[in-house]
């Protein structure tokens, strides 16, 4: 079986005293036109790497929006010492006595995976790890936001509980700016293109999003979250 592989590496700090791990993402998170005449696998590598003096004992957790996912999506999960079934979404799980944290001593990399199999149909998912330590895994220490999107367009209108209505984002298409008008504070964004890279971010201030007469004319997945880095809404936009 043809397997796509995408890369993805990851943009977060994981706080405790200066532990940190760095991530970029490398490949399309947006797909127009995919074969979907096959069951071939998606591949979603992420590269975790522990760049500070800290041991980490590393606890994920994998989430899925089931209000927007395509129900026939299935998942699946790699980590540096399991493969784990859909049924199964952490490593350190005490009720059922499942304790497999990632020790990452110093400088200690691995490529976590995601196996994405769409059935053979169109779709789309908004799935996220989020990371803590085990000890203190109550404490968020990180999350990685996966909007995945295959054949389809719109289809991230909002990933909140916020009516689409409560962001409006204009002009689309946009040339040099774009405009904000919300309800709920925005005070982040993020702007990818259709290989999922990060190509624009910035803190909100007031409601215009400028500077951004340096992009390439084409297709943008824009993210907005709030103080919290939370995902607040989830446009795709174009730059004329």
């Amino acid at each position: 079986m043809k397997i796509l592989i995408l890369y993805i590496t990851l943009l977060m700090f994981l706080v405790r005293g200066n532990a940190q791990i760095t991530t970029e993402i490398l490949d399309p998170i947006i797909y127009e036109d995919y074969d979907l005449s096959g069951w071939d696998d998606i591949e979603i590598h992420i590269l975790v790497k522990n760049t500070s003096s800290d041991t980490i004992n590393l606890k994920w957790i994998f989430n899925r929006s089931n209000d927007i996912c395509t129900e026939e999506w299935q998942t699946s999960y790699k980590d540096y010492n399991l493969c784990y079934s859909q049924n199964v979404t952490t490593n350190v799980n005490p009720d059922i006595l499942l304790f497999n944290p990632v020790i990452m001593p110093p400088e200690f990399q691995y490529v976590q995976i995601l196996v994405l199999d769409p059935n053979q149909l169109a779709g789309c998912c908004y799935f996220s790890f989020d990371f803590s330590d085990v000890e203190n895994p109550n404490a968020i220490l990180a999350t990685i936001h996966l909007p995945i999107q295959i054949n389809l367009d719109n289809c991230f209108t909002s990933t909140s509980e916020l009516d689409v209505n409560d962001i409006i984002v204009y002009p689309n298409p946009f040339s040099d700016y774009i405009m904000l008008e919300y309800k709920e504070d925005v005070y982040s964004i993020e702007m990818y293109d259709l290989k999922g890279k990060l190509v624009h971010a910035q803190l909100v201030l007031g409601n215009a999003i400028s500077h951004l007469n340096q992009l390439n004319s084409g297709i943008y997945l824009l993210i907005l979250y709030n103080d919290q880095n939370e995902v607040l809404n989830t446009r795709k936009i174009v730059k004329e």
